[in-house]
């Protein structure tokens, strides 16, 4: 696994209270606070075996499903979808006994957090995604769904069921970038805050009902978009939390903070 976690309850509030003092809390207000990937409930990092072949909750059923042409190696679980075609991981759906719709606290009620670690290699087209997160959950009667699409220099976001919206350019192409979706509480709210690399990028309305309760990372599509990509761990766990700030931030954060107190002396 090549995450990198500065993990720990002491640093967590260390980083808030420097956030604070910038008054750049980069915490979305519908979020609880922040908790680091190595803290999720869950976390399947390829490292041992491909997440289909796993049963944490040892109901007899796997914990997810594995569609179209995925391959494992050195702890990354791959696809090219321009050579191969489709290709997704999903839990949930149809099948009740997967983990996703299993799991403790993951529920309409207390929100979640779904981050996954992504290195696009390669696009099929400059305009198309190359890798997608959907997550759904809901009650007998409401599905809130938040859809993220990312390509070769953008992320887009489902907006109300209705359009795709961009909302950053930065470029994912090269190298592991992280990217989270945490969905506030409350059945029905359609409220998410959206992370990548450790940076809020939005913070609003953006989920959509529609009745399915899933999680799926990859790429369904195939053909003419899609792309040739790595992914070395997904993870989840129950309600909306913002995650750590990547180092580089961090330290920028800790100058300004110390900036800062210099200039009230």
């Amino acid at each position: 696994m090549k995450r990198t976690t500065l993990g720990g309850l002491g640093l967590a509030i260390a980083v808030m209270a420097i956030l604070a003092m910038t008054g750049q809390m980069g915490v979305a207000e519908s979020v609880n606070g922040i908790k680091d990937i190595a803290d999720f409930d869950y976390v399947y990092d390829f490292d041992i075996l491909s997440p289909d072949q796993e049963d944490r909750d040892d109901n007899q059923v796997p914990d997810w499903f594995e569609g179209g042409t995925i391959t494992h190696a050195s702890g990354l679980m791959s696809y090219d979808t321009a050579v191969a075609g489709a290709a997704w991981l999903k839990s949930g759906g149809l099948e009740a006994g997967e983990i996703w719709r299993t799991a403790p606290g993951i529920d309409a009620t207390n929100g979640y957090s779904v981050e996954a670690s992504v290195r696009i290699n390669s696009v099929v087209a400059q305009d198309e995604p190359a890798c997608s997160m959907s997550t759904g959950v809901g009650d007998t009667t409401s599905y809130t769904f938040g859809s993220m699409t990312i390509g070769a220099d953008w992320v887009k976001l489902w907006h109300h069921g209705t359009s795709w919206e961009l909302v950053t350019t930065e470029s994912n192409v090269g190298g592991f970038h992280t990217f989270r979706i945490a969905k506030a509480t409350g059945p029905g709210d359609r409220l998410f805050a959206v992370y990548r690399d450790g940076e809020l990028i939005i913070d609003a309305t953006y989920g959509y009902n529609y009745t399915v309760d899933q999680l799926i990372v990859g790429d369904g599509s195939g053909g003419n978009t899609g792309g040739d990509v790595d992914i070395d761990y997904v993870g989840f766990t129950s309600g909306p939390w913002a995650p750590i700030p990547e180092p580089t931030t961090l330290v920028l954060l800790v100058c300004g903070a110390v900036m800062m107190l210099i200039r009230r002396r």
